[in-house]
């Protein structure tokens, strides 16, 4: 095969096909082999094809005297690109030509000089230099004279660009060729169009491979996915997002891996329906559980699976039923602990009474305690206490009370001393130095004790002591859960991950009916040794069935491309940091890409200045998008300034402030836009984020030692990542000048997926 011609109208209409976006579509899959000569079984609605000795001819309804033409004896590219590099090729070329079609604006992938243009179609994070060279108008008298004008032919493919130096002529020979067989068939190609309705619905019933997509008013965006019902969800997944709903394997554990807006939530929603549905048209029991990590992601999920359940399956005294809960609620009403008694209850205020009290027990044990131990710690221990700021002392013995302490050494202490330090945590070199944190663990607990108040972490160890019990070995047989699903499971620690394993009916684990979702780089905070956990230990690599998914649907082709920059910075810092993008795609289609603009960093010349430009930000986004106040959302990097002044109101605009309360909700009042922290943003998604306060000092928070300095940074990252990953459309992050850009944003910067600009004095 010599070219592949498409024409004018075909291009269009393929752009804005979110199925021909992404190979883990099945009709990409189909387009690529039918391209590569693997199938001749095609079929695209509103566009015929012909298939020639030499080459393929594309037509849309107009049968335009306008193409574009890829010379594939010139540009080689079939031989040099996989199936997933080719598709994007090829979009990447189908955009640059409606834009010089429609003489619009071109991206800064696309570089013009004389009558040439050099695409570079893959992202900044994969460092390809490969590119594509197009002829613009190239001039053949005989085709012109015919009326063929204004088309691009594509010659050249490589790491070599057009030359600048000397005028580059193309050889026209195959290009003329495609033309003139073109011109020969334009008349029976247009007569298949206005055949092609009743041939199509003829197929649509078949069980055959063909391809069929629903174009023009039938198109669907990413964004429309969630207002579908259940049979067109189904119809729209992915390869790899079928393979999991359609799975009838109940008995292994399914593991869905993926970064932000991949699909993995939906992908659980639709697996419960599909097992709920089956049991149903079988007459069989079924009890589907399904744990979210958040009060927020719990809210969320139950609107999804309520928009696409049979109302009779949320009635849990139904044959088929399904219950969606947070694992902290579940575990707290098995162990019979009320709401008064949980300190966690009120997430924004449990964490700050959380601190206040671990800052009462290390001023309690930093005297004498203290003066005992101090001989007899280490040197790096000694150092770090006498150093560091208290209250990054504090952030840190939480984060090693709650994961480590009582995560993954159960409250003993001799576990404890046998866990290996940290290297972005306390330093913690010898037995004498896990001895001082753990009597200051003590003294914390006993606050808790003399207030009868439980955290999460003393209600999940109390329901797994009860799930470990004889009684419930014997129970679990009638009582199990018939199947699991968890979301987030990268959020929840050790012991947390244990109670699933005692949820379900087969107490010898031969049967782990569980599908669940994660991504590390989500998770804010050091994880610790991830091979200790739950999921990576017992749930072994040979027994689960494993799926990654790479195509970020939520998220815009520059934003997926921000948060990989991020993740790979801090996978180039941190040993233990988790890069979950191994190749970013965004399933945008073209016209979704208008609405988009590359994430952007604004500096202020002050905190004064900063925050008097939010109104006029948020009324510039609701504006652009023409969306409610509610779709845009602030994310706060300084928690005090949040509390302080946006509660309520930001300018004329209400505020619906989100800080993981129980009676915290997402999304009740459209006319408010959305105030939070990014420990609460988890779960939603957004039109447009605006991230608050992000400089050096307070991302990351300074730290007087080189390990306080390294843990913040580190759960500065994940934070990053996190409020960035949950925009469609548009990032804005804003900061002050004086404190400079902050070092978590230096990398994504230099690889040029954030602009910055300073705003003028």
């Amino acid at each position: 095969m010599k070219y592949i011609l498409f024409e004018k109208s075909a291009v269009e209409l393929m752009i804005n096909n979110p199925a021909l976006q992404s190979m883990e579509f099945p009709a990409s899959e189909k387009f690529v082999n039918f391209l590569r000569e693997k199938s001749d079984d095609f079929l695209l609605k509103d566009i015929s094809h012909r298939c020639e000795k030499e080459g393929i001819i594309f037509c849309g309804k107009e049968a335009a005297k306008t193409f574009l033409l890829f010379d594939l004896e010139k540009c080689k590219m079939m031989e040099k690109t996989d199936d997933s590099e080719l598709l994007i090729v090829l979009q990447k070329t189908f955009r640059f030509a409606v834009r010089f079609w429609n003489r619009q604006a071109f991206t800064n992938c696309e570089k013009i000089f004389k009558n040439k243009t050099v695409i570079f179609p893959f992202p900044f994070s994969i460092g390809s230099a490969y590119r594509i060279v197009l002829e613009r108008n190239p001039s053949d008298r005989r085709l012109n004279i015919r009326g063929i004008n204004n088309c691009l032919l594509a010659y050249k493919y490589g790491e070599e660009g057009a030359s600048s130096s000397e005028d580059e002529n193309p050889d026209l020979s195959i290009y003329r060729k495609g033309g003139e067989s073109y011109l020969e068939h334009i008349q029976e190609l247009r007569r298949e169009i206005i055949e092609q309705k009743s041939k199509y619905e003829s197929k649509a019933d078949d069980s055959d491979s063909s391809i069929h997509v629903y174009l023009s008013n039938n198109m669907i965006s990413s964004s429309e996915f969630k207002y579908m019902n259940y049979e067109k969800q189904v119809k729209n997944l992915t390869t790899t997002q079928s393979s999991i709903v359609n799975c009838q394997d109940m008995n292994s554990p399914i593991r869905i891996e993926g970064p932000a807006g991949t699909g993995k939530t939906a992908a659980l929603v639709l697996r419960a329906i599909k097992l709920l549905s089956d049991a149903e048209k079988n007459d069989k029991e079924l009890f589907i559980t399904f744990f979210t990590h958040s009060k927020s992601t719990e809210s969320i999920v139950t609107q999804m699976i309520a928009h696409l359940a049979k109302p009779d399956w949320l009635n849990l005294d139904n044959l088929q039923r399904i219950n969606v809960t947070t694992l902290q609620g579940y575990c707290a009403a098995y162990v019979g602990i009320q709401d008064t008694q949980i300190i966690d209850l009120d997430a924004s205020e449990a964490k700050q009474y959380q601190l206040l009290l671990i800052q009462d027990a290390y001023s309690k044990m930093c005297g004498a305690v203290c003066n005992t131990y101090k001989y007899i710690m280490s040197e790096d221990a000694v150092a770090f206490y006498e150093n560091e700021e208290e209250n990054k002392i504090i952030l840190m013995l939480q984060h090693e009370f709650s994961i480590r302490i009582k995560g993954m050494a159960e409250g003993d202490l001799e576990r404890y001393k046998k866990l290996d330090s940290q290297k972005n945590g306390i330093p913690l070199v010898n037995d004498a130095d896990k001895e001082y944190v753990y009597s200051i663990f003590k003294e914390y607990q006993q606050s808790l004790e003399t207030q009868s108040v439980y955290d999460t972490d003393d209600i999940i160890l109390e329901a797994l002591a009860r799930l470990n019990a004889p009684l419930w070995r014997r129970a679990r047989v009638k009582e199990g859960i018939d199947y699991l699903l968890v979301d987030e499971m990268h959020l929840f620690n050790l012991n947390e991950q244990q109670v699933f394993h005692f949820l379900t009916k087969d107490g010898e684990q031969k049967k782990i009916p569980i599908c669940f979702a994660l991504d590390y780089g989500q998770v804010v905070g050091e994880r610790g040794n991830i091979k200790e956990n739950y999921i990576e230990n017992t749930l072994a690599e040979g027994q689960t069935l494993r799926q990654e998914f790479s195509t970020v649907f939520r998220s815009s082709q520059q934003i997926a491309e921000l948060c990989a920059s991020i993740t790979a910075s801090g996978a180039l810092l941190f040993d233990g940091f988790i890069n979950p993008y191994k190749y970013c795609e965004s399933s945008f289609t073209a016209r979704e890409e208008e609405m988009c603009e590359i994430p952007q960093l604004l500096m202020y010349k002050n905190d004064t200045e900063m925050k008097e430009s939010l109104e006029k930000h948020i009324k510039k986004y609701v504006n652009k998008y023409k969306c409610q106040p509610c779709e845009i959302a602030l994310v706060f990097f300084d928690e005090e300034m949040l509390l302080k002044n946006y509660t309520q109101f930001i300018g004329k605009y209400s505020v619906n402030y989100i800080n993981g309360r129980k009676n915290s909700q997402f999304g009740t009042d459209p006319s408010k836009v959305i105030c939070t922290l990014p420990e609460y943003i988890n779960g939603l998604e957004f039109k447009c984020v605006i991230l608050v306060a992000v400089d050096e000092g307070r991302v990351p928070q300074n730290g007087l030692c080189d390990i306080s300095s390294s843990f913040l940074k580190y759960s500065a990252l994940n934070k990053l990542y996190l409020s960035c990953s949950r925009a469609q459309y548009s990032v804005l992050i804003l900061g002050n000048k004086l404190r400079g850009i902050s070092s978590c944003l230096q990398h994504s910067l230099a690889k040029g997926a954030l602009t910055q600009s300073y705003v003028d004095d």
